[in-house]
């Protein structure tokens, strides 16, 4: 009798899975930083391209904006109908989080959007306003972690110390969902080559699992560089036309390497 009762009691005192506090160094990039990368769904077609920009701060320094433009390649553009994919985060600097994220996309002559205020933590819901077409909606989900968009992430995991074996749990707004992520750093660093590079990563494995639809779930892997800059290097997922990968092609404006020869 007594055993089950320590057990219990060990596993009741374990710490919520949730995201790293900030690191004391500075950023890990800075204004102009842009991020350029190529995407194909693997076996499929040349998806096109995404760039990562770091905008001036805005309202005194205090909003830090990051803005993805994607160029979806000509094949996509034909089986998807899919004519232009942007988004935008904007982060409050202290304490770096999400504060407004809007994505939008034009397919098949329909203009697409998804709006997202993020309320103050320890608001119960997160609500996303969407519109296609003429139609609006606005959807609510129980918050059940930190809540982020898919730029604020990114930004905002590298702004910590990832250590081999830690486990990493939040919210995520992408595609026009809600997803509860599950992550784990691998332990062992990994060599990854691109065109913009060989880099020492550590990879980080993750599954998404649709807020309002648990039975749908996502593989996720991304590759971020294991120095000051932490670059996301690569990253394989998926999507409704199959396996995806971006990798990094080229870079601007980032922060001089520290990185160990």
């Amino acid at each position: 009798m007594l055993a089950p009762l320590l057990v219990a009691a060990v596993l009741s005192s374990s710490p919520a899975c949730t995201v790293p506090a900030l690191a004391p160094r500075g950023l890990a990039w800075k204004t102009g930083e842009t991020l350029g990368y190529s995407v194909e769904v693997i076996g499929v077609v040349q998806a096109g391209s995404i760039s990562l920009s770091v905008e001036r701060p805005m309202f005194k320094g205090t909003m830090l904006p990051i803005r993805a433009r994607v160029k979806p390649s000509e094949a996509l553009a034909r089986m998807k109908g899919l004519q232009s994919v942007a988004a935008m985060s904007w982060l409050a600097t202290r304490p770096l989080r999400a504060d407004r994220y809007r994505e939008e996309l034009v397919e098949g002559g329909v203009h697409k959007s998804n709006d997202v205020h993020f309320p103050p933590e320890g608001t119960a819901e997160l609500a996303l306003e969407w519109q296609s077409g003429e139609k609006k909606g606005k959807v609510s989900f129980p918050r059940e972690g930190p809540a982020f968009d898919l730029l604020s992430a990114a930004y905002y995991l590298r702004s910590v110390e990832l250590q081999p074996g830690q486990e990493l749990c939040f919210d995520l707004v992408a595609a026009f969902r809600l997803w509860r992520v599950r992550a784990t750093v691998v332990a062992e660093p990994e060599r990854v080559e691109t065109d913009a590079g060989i880099f020492r990563t550590l990879r980080v494995d993750a599954v998404a699992t649709r807020a309002d639809k648990p039975s749908a779930k996502r593989p996720i892997h991304v590759w971020i560089s294991d120095d000051n800059r932490h670059i996301p290097v690569a990253m394989v997922s998926e999507v409704d036309l199959g396996p995806i990968k971006a990798q990094l092609t080229w870079m601007k404006g980032t922060l001089p390497s520290t990185a160990a020869e």
